[in-house]
């Protein structure tokens, strides 16, 4: 299972965008890309919330890694939602990989 982050929604070819996503990544799409986020609709993507457990425990993994203060309350919503899941978390955010690699978390 994987998580992928928005810049894998805004890049990837749409037969690739298969994984779990955060609700909040829609809004940040639809302001990046209306065109973009229209064509989500026809992608194998499973739309999710972490639990509030999962989001303390991505703060305190951020806090941990010096990254906190660089991530964005999304980027703390697909942290979490891949440490919940145990999932692959799909990004190319340097401050989020760090986070996987403090996690024990692929990236």
């Amino acid at each position: 299972m994987r998580v992928l982050d928005t810049a894998a929604l805004l890049h990837w070819p749409l037969p690739q965008l298969s994984g779990c996503v955060v609700f909040s990544q829609r809004e940040e799409l639809a302001n990046l890309s209306t065109d973009r986020d229209m064509l989500l609709d026809g992608a194998d993507l499973q739309w999710s919330t972490p639990s509030v457990n999962s989001l303390e425990r991505a703060s305190k993994v951020a806090t941990d890694s010096g990254d906190l203060a660089g991530l964005s309350p999304v980027d703390l919503e697909i942290l979490a939602l891949a440490l919940e899941l145990e999932a692959t978390l799909v990004t190319d955010d340097y401050r989020l990989q760090n986070c996987c690699l403090v996690a024990g978390l692929e990236h």
